[in-house]
């Protein structure tokens, strides 16, 4: 049989959930300042790299926003299995299986 491990909940006061600055300040990370910074490295990185001409793809700009524009078009959707189409191997509402709970 086999085994799910069950998730504990983690508190807030949890050390493993810290993020710290190096070891000379030693002071706790808001989370969504992490968040911020890690995106912020990633956007300023884009930027600079595009910039002194080293984000090098035969992708116009116009492209880009064409794209963007038809996002939501079928053309970028995952296809379906025809299984799941049909409804075959679908679970019904309510009837959703918890970890841990074998059928």
């Amino acid at each position: 049989m086999l085994r799910v491990p069950v998730l504990r909940r983690r508190l807030p006061g949890d050390p493993r959930l810290r993020v710290e600055t190096p070891a000379p300040w030693r002071r706790a990370v808001r989370p969504a300042a992490f968040a911020a910074l890690v995106v912020g490295l990633f956007v300023v990185g884009t930027v600079l790299a595009r910039a002194t001409g080293h984000w090098k793809n035969a992708i116009s700009n116009e492209e880009y926003a064409n794209r963007v524009r038809t996002i939501d078009s079928p053309a970028y959707g995952t296809p379906r299995p025809r299984a799941l189409a049909r409804g075959v191997g679908a679970p019904r509402p309510g009837r959703l299986l918890r970890p841990g709970v074998a059928r």
